[in-house]
């Protein structure tokens, strides 16, 4: 999330779903498409059966991987030198977009004095992909060509790899990838194998570099496409669940939007709308969270809906930082391993017990009502949220509007609140999914 935020101002995908299927080029990073997100596997093989030329990047061979023209195994931990490698051959065999970069990039000149190092032949010594290839790949992600127009297949009238080809839109490419033909349409698909890595921000700003010095973003079928590891994650970060913005992405530090958010979350009743103000300061990461509950720093925890001690890879810190509480609530619909260390656990309503929305991996945001009752004593999320918070509220005695009535009503706020969100309402809702902006 962080690496897309800091090159194109949220973290989502810049492209639907749908576009895969007319792209000229796909690379896919990181990722077990066919398994995980088999849908998004369909649009890609359906692109290459069209003509799309697909990579893989990726030490495992995955399904996807019997469709690619090209199968890049760097050794697992190391494909950041290989991806620094394509940078390094894009820039000094000009297949960038130059034209691209003017007028819509920022800080080009410092990222090629910094790729001077990287040329294909050191990132192959720190990968183990032979150097060839990471300039094959460079090449055939830079300019878009399809399989045929690629010198995997000579087309009609080519001359194969080394002399010309037929450019993906009909106009002659030189033998070194150069020419006056227009680009094709490439684009990145990147899955946890990207982000759940120590390095995982400066891997994703690696790939937005890849799409902003082709000038493959902002143009249909290209883009830089994070593929999402759970469902509706897309939606927790979209309403703020991240340390540094509130809801829709908008920044913490701002103060308009903290006074816009302040103005809108203030009892009215309680006449403290000017005295009210909500933090400017950056909260803590994940992993930051962790770290400073198992020092003894954070003495209580609210987790909801996350099992740590099973789906996080450093189990010993899980298990110190969740002994380490004082306190521990765990808002779950299973007794889970961690719910079972809680002092409390409130019982949440399933996704078919309650009302709302989700939002997938191409922003759309869909509507889900209940089907039904939450059986017992569970309640929807935002029912125990807004109890438990006007009741911390009352004590403290702190301002705050928790009183909704629906989850129409929430969703009337964040339209109000957010503009990105602007035009959504479950009413339109109702006819489909919606993606934003809007």
């Amino acid at each position: 999330m962080a690496g897309l935020a800091a090159a194109f101002g949220s973290g989502a995908t810049t492209n639907s779903t749908r576009e895969i299927r007319d792209a000229d080029c796909i690379l896919v990073i990181g990722s077990n498409t066919g398994e995980a997100h088999p849908i998004i596997s369909y649009e890609v093989i359906r692109a290459t059966k069209r003509g799309a030329t697909l990579i893989v990047i990726d030490p495992r061979v995955i399904s996807l991987a019997r469709h690619a023209a090209l199968h890049l195994r760097p050794r697992p931990g190391t494909d950041h030198a290989l991806y620094l490698g394509m940078l390094n051959a894009i820039v000094t065999q000009g297949w960038h977009d130059a034209a691209f970069i003017t007028e819509r990039t920022e800080g080009f000149e410092a990222l090629s004095a910094s790729l001077e190092p990287w040329t294909p032949e050191v990132a192959s010594l720190a990968c183990g992909v032979p150097a060839d290839q990471i300039l094959e790949a460079a090449r055939l992600y830079a300019l878009g060509l399809r399989r045929g127009t690629a010198g995997h297949e000579a087309p009609p009238g080519g001359t194969g790899r080394n002399g010309q080809a037929v450019g993906g839109h009909g106009q002659a490419v030189g033998g070194n990838g150069r020419g006056d033909a227009p680009r094709g349409a490439s684009t990145i698909l990147y899955g946890m194998g990207i982000t759940e890595r120590a390095n995982g921000t400066e891997l994703v700003k690696t790939m937005a570099n890849l799409a902003m010095i082709t000038g493959h973003v902002g143009r249909p079928s290209t883009g830089v496409n994070p593929l999402r590891g759970q469902c509706n994650v897309q939606g927790g970060c979209d309403m703020g669940a991240l340390p540094n913005v509130y809801p829709g992405y908008q920044q913490a530090a701002d103060p308009e939007v903290r006074a816009k958010f302040a103005r809108a979350w203030v009892n009215p009743r309680s006449g403290a709308a000017q005295a009210f103000s909500l933090p400017e300061t950056r909260g803590l990461t994940f992993i930051e969270m962790m770290r400073e509950a198992a020092a003894g720093k954070i003495k209580a925890m609210y987790i909801m809906g996350e099992n740590l001690l099973m789906t996080n890879p450093d189990a010993n810190l899980m298990d110190r930082t969740l002994h380490a509480l004082d306190f521990l609530v765990v808002q779950e619909i299973f007794l889970t391993e961690t719910a079972r260390l809680a002092h409390v656990v409130l019982p949440a309503a399933s996704f078919a017990e309650k009302s709302g929305t989700f939002t997938n991996a191409e922003r759309r945001m869909q509507l889900l009502r209940q089907v039904v009752p939450p059986p017992g004593e569970a309640r929807p999320d935002w029912e125990i949220i807004g109890d438990l918070g006007g009741r911390i509220g009352r004590r403290l005695g702190r301002p705050l509007r928790w009183g909704y009535g629906s989850t129409d009503e929430i969703m009337g706020e964040i339209a109000a609140l957010c503009p990105i969100f602007g035009g959504i309402s479950h009413a339109r809702l109702e006819a489909g999914g919606i993606q934003w902006p809007c």
